[in-house]
């Protein structure tokens, strides 16, 4: 009973009835092969059909109405996501045919389908924006779902994102509630077909009125430290491990570092200019991130951010260059992200690709050349960040560049797997800058040489709660 008075207020808020702005909904619907899945001896890629299409037929006719899908054509693509109906009048006899012909195949990138509804909904602005996510698991492609929510709201279209778990677990469950939370929206669990019949049937319901959903006012976070390299030296709450003063300088407002050395952070002492903050870091959760303005020049140039103990025990958020190979011998460049939990010397680690190049050579040296000046053109600055959230460690990055979105957009954030500690991986912060051995793997040999990178700034916040 609980279930479906939750759901019928959810209903009251999609379905107009003297609503004084156009309402648009978006749904974004499930077709990753795990829809194959069976609930009451029958598939859930049938029950969302049989459901989905009571909902878009019941639906009034002034409701403007919308089609996304992800992970329905290929799969292992994480940037199968399309929009297959724009939001419109009258379409509900196309929008059910589209969802009747849905087959399962692909992967679930709920974040990069959040992120791709912002334009389903341009031009929009001030309208009673909705999206309806139904999911019957979480994101699989590595991406933030979390952030994707959020930058919906501070895109200006305030959309309001409720979003349907079909049959998902408890913890999978908590790992989509966020999406409804950081827009204004609901999440609902659907433990089977009788509950999400019932559900669809409440979203019909025509309400006596809509109110419009106020924009939800997430407090800023307090920065609790922060560098901007202003000056000529290097602030005193820094000390520096292994140091070379002739391979670092402060001015212009960034911290220029020179590197030639071919090491990691991790298992070795032979990194130069370890940048680690001498005060602790602040209790409870936290976010550190660092922008960095790379210069390419070796294609082997690594940039880390660290919760540092020492060279055997750390959780390292690391970004760089990297080549990859090798469907039929195309060689393609990336920006690659890889977070790693370093625990007396033993490492745990994920990576994601952050930024991948169109073209494909199918000779090695002909990649490099080109990548040089790719990499170059589209990778103006690399932000990185380590978040606590209690016992788990959350690693992204992204990248500013002329590559990242289009329409000026800001660039979402990808993330790695989270990594779990639980006692602290490491003491303090620390930075550091250095090179790879190789620009992809051992197969790919890059001549060595130095390479410039600055640090813009480095920052800790830690996150307010609303009131």
């Amino acid at each position: 009973m609980r279930t479906i008075w939750a759901l019928a207020l959810l209903a009251f808020w999609l379905v107009p009835h003297q609503a004084a702005a156009d309402t648009n909904i978006l749904l974004i619907v499930d077709g990753s092969n795990s829809m194959w899945g069976q609930i009451d001896q029958k598939a859930k890629m049938e029950t969302a059909r049989e459901t989905l299409g009571k909902l878009v037929s019941d639906l009034p006719t002034e409701v403007n109405l919308g089609l996304m899908v992800y992970g329905h054509t290929r799969k292992r693509d994480c940037d199968d996501v399309k929009l297959l109906s724009p939001i419109a009048q009258n379409q509900s006899k196309t929008i059910t045919s589209l969802i009747n012909a849905i087959q399962p195949r692909g992967k679930t990138p709920i974040a990069n389908a959040l992120a791709k509804s912002r334009n389903a909904f341009k031009g929009r602005e001030g309208q009673n924006n909705h999206i309806l996510l139904v999911s019957d698991g979480i994101e699989s492609c590595d991406g933030d779902p979390c952030a994707a929510a959020n930058q919906l709201r501070a895109d200006g279209l305030d959309i309001s994102a409720h979003v349907i778990g079909f049959g998902v677990s408890k913890a999978e469950g908590r790992k989509l509630v966020c999406i409804a939370e950081n827009t204004g929206g609901k999440y609902f669990d659907v433990a089977n077909a009788t509950a999400f019949n019932e559900a669809i049937k409440a979203v019909t319901v025509i309400a006596k009125a809509e109110p419009k959903l106020e924009p939800v006012k997430v407090p800023e976070p307090v920065v609790w430290f922060e560098d901007n390299f202003d000056g000529d030296d290097l602030a005193d709450h820094w000390e520096v491990i292994n140091p070379n003063p002739d391979a670092y300088i402060v001015e212009n407002g960034v911290l220029t570092v020179l590197t030639s050395g071919t090491e990691s952070l991790i298992g070795t002492d032979k990194v130069e200019n370890i940048f680690r903050l001498t005060k602790g870091m602040p209790g409870g959760d936290w976010v550190a991130t660092m922008r960095i303005i790379p210069e390419v020049a070796t294609f082997r140039e690594r940039y880390m951010l660290s919760l540092y103990k020492d060279n055997e025990n750390m959780l390292l958020a690391s970004s760089g260059n990297f080549i990859d190979c090798c469907d039929n011998l195309q060689y393609r460049a990336n920006v690659q992200l890889w977070g790693t939990k370093v625990r007396k010397g033993k490492a745990t680690s994920f990576s994601s690709r952050i930024l991948r190049s169109s073209g494909i050579d199918r000779k090695f040296d002909t990649a490099l050349k080109r990548y040089f000046g790719w990499t170059a053109a589209n990778v103006k600055a690399v932000v990185m960040r380590i978040e606590k959230r209690g016992r788990s460690y959350v690693v992204s990055a992204k990248i500013e560049g002329d590559l990242t979105m289009p329409d000026g957009k800001e660039a979402p954030w990808n993330q790695v797997q989270e990594l779990t500690s639980l006692r602290s991986p490491g003491d303090s912060l620390a930075i550091a800058l250095s090179q790879a051995p190789y620009a992809g793997n051992k197969n790919y040999q890059v001549n060595g040489g130095e390479a410039l990178m600055s640090v813009d700034w480095v920052k800790i916040e830690v996150p307010v709660k609303a009131e």
